[in-house]
């Protein structure tokens, strides 16, 4: 126990000598652009029967371009 201390002691007085080492960081010569996206966040699309009536083309099936006209470019931009 006698010896432990003053062993002790040497190793923490020798530890707080030592200077510290100088760490070089490579300089990184690849840059990567931040990337960016674009998420578009929609809610519920409600019909009612005037809309129904005005989107059914001559061969019973549904076209609804008209009703997303002026959002179009929006939707189309959107990553997500």
């Amino acid at each position: 126990m006698r010896q432990t201390i003053p062993l002790a002691l040497l190793f923490f007085l020798i530890s707080c000598c030592s200077t510290a080492q100088e760490q070089v960081v490579p300089e990184s010569t690849d840059t990567i652009p931040p990337a960016k996206i674009t998420l578009l966040f929609v809610g519920d699309l409600m019909q009612h029967q005037a809309q129904l009536d005005a989107a059914r083309t001559d061969k019973g099936t549904y076209d609804y371009s008209h009703c997303f006209s002026l959002v179009k470019e929006q939707i189309s931009e959107a990553d997500l």
